[in-house]
């Protein structure tokens, strides 16, 4: 572990892992906030800046949402193996930043669709570069005891900003305009910047190796080599199937608010509440139920308890009174908050023991640098996925068999989740891959 310097002594704060923390979620909410204050932007912005005809608009706005999806994708795995070099993840992580930060200038100030399409990409690239970059680093400085519950309070701030984006750039938008939209998204990027460039990176000291496993030569992607262990493949389905709750929340709810009960798209955020507020304040309490029973009870609680709530969505059509079936609409909405809030940890968790288990078992498949940033790579592949599924094919699906049928195949995915992470999930002991207790404050 490399050690803090004069200044950081004297502002031990900058080194302490709660800070680290605290940076990663503050950049992770940026992202995610900042992507969905755009969304609901996207057909205005073209319709005003580019002056195209209204029978283009909707195949514009399926485009830059597709470069978006794709630009994350393709970088995701590059990039988590970039991460591994220790000594690159903090430069990673802000120049992750700075392409958020140009991303957000020009999609505001665009005039163009080729620059419009060009933020959005740059868009991805940032999303990719800070999840497996930031995540890499949290793992460096966490003592594995208190890992889900650092994770656990990373997965609550960014699903915040992920549900509350797309009302809160709606809001803005009416009241402020662009300018608003960038004045706020300037603002939240300063406040990553300035937390990014106090903090300390300390990354852990490459993982030492016997001569002979020094000779055998390491593939490019070792990552990709474990995908045939069901204790890696498993939890990364299981990461698949939450996000795409979590984006079919983003296209549907909003909608269906509206159409069910009337309400203005402008006061929508409220009905986003009942679904951030609980996954804010009990994500991490869920991080630290894995951190002391195990990823397998965790996640076997979180989504069978998830599939009821979203079954409940399709019988909770058949009340007739309307503030009723709203108030069963609400009550629902919170519970699934809280069932989110539970299955936010335990799937990255166990695929890290996953992953850390085959470096003890076969140190010499990753080399000196380990393997964690690629693995986080490879979550961000399958959570952009997911959310990617979310948004589009369950829109569809809601649009030809009708929201509540649409809710009875989640439903069906989250037992098929509990299940599957009943059956194949096994109990690990965190032993490498984190920094040691000795070396290691305690994350509060």
């Amino acid at each position: 572990m490399s050690r803090p310097g004069l200044f950081s002594t004297l502002f031990p704060w900058r080194v302490h892992p709660t800070f680290t923390v605290l940076t990663v979620a503050t950049g992770q909410f940026s992202d995610f906030f900042l992507f969905g204050m755009r969304v609901p932007l996207l057909p205005h912005l073209i319709r005003t800046h580019l002056h195209v005809s209204e029978a283009q608009v909707q195949s514009r706005v399926a485009i830059l949402l597709a470069a978006f999806s794709l630009a994350t994708l393709v970088t995701a795995i590059p990039a988590g193996w970039l991460a591994d070099f220790g000594w690159l993840r903090g430069r990673l992580y802000l120049a992750g930043l700075g392409a958020l930060l140009w991303s957000t200038i020009v999609f505001y100030t665009a005039r163009t669709w080729e620059t419009i399409l060009l933020s959005r990409v740059l868009n991805g690239i940032s999303a990719a570069v800070l999840y497996a970059a930031g995540f890499a680093m949290v793992v460096d400085v966490v003592p594995p005891g208190d890992l889900g519950k650092a994770l656990g309070t990373i997965r609550s701030i960014a699903a915040v900003g992920e549900l509350t984006g797309p009302p809160a750039g709606g809001l803005i938008y009416t009241h402020w305009g662009f300018g608003g939209i960038l004045n706020v998204s300037l603002a939240a990027l300063a406040v990553d910047l300035v937390m990014r460039a106090l903090m300390v990176d300390r990354p852990r000291e490459p993982v030492s190796r016997t001569r002979r496993e020094k000779d055998k030569p390491v593939a490019m992607l070792p990552i990709l080599s474990c995908l045939d262990d069901s204790q890696l493949v498993v939890p990364l389905i299981l990461s698949f199937i939450q996000y795409i709750i979590l984006g079919t929340f983003d296209s549907t709810l909003a909608l269906e608010a509206s159409n069910q009960f009337g309400i203005h798209p402008g006061r929508v955020g409220a009905i986003f509440l009942a679904l951030a507020i609980p996954v804010l304040a009990l994500a991490p309490l869920a991080g630290w139920a894995v951190d002391r029973l195990g990823p397998r009870v965790v996640a076997v609680v979180g989504f069978g308890c998830f599939a009821p709530t979203l079954a409940g969505m399709f019988f909770s059509r058949f009340i007739q009174d309307l503030s009723v079936r709203f108030g069963v609409f609400l009550c629902l909405l919170v519970l699934q908050g809280v069932c989110l809030a539970i299955v936010s940890t335990p799937s990255m968790i166990k695929a890290k023991q996953a992953v850390e288990k085959t470096v003890r078992d076969d140190p010499a498949r990753f080399g000196s640098r380990g393997a964690m940033g690629q693995m986080f790579g490879l979550t961000t592949l399958v959570s952009s996925s997911g959310l990617l599924v979310g948004d589009y094919v369950c829109a569809a699906v809601r649009d030809a068999i009708g929201y509540g049928f649409m809710n009875l195949i989640l439903s069906g995915l989250c037992i098929l989740a509990a299940v599957l992470a009943w059956v194949f999930f096994r109990e690990e002991v965190d032993e490498v891959g984190s920094p040691d207790d000795a070396e290691c404050l305690e994350f509060e």
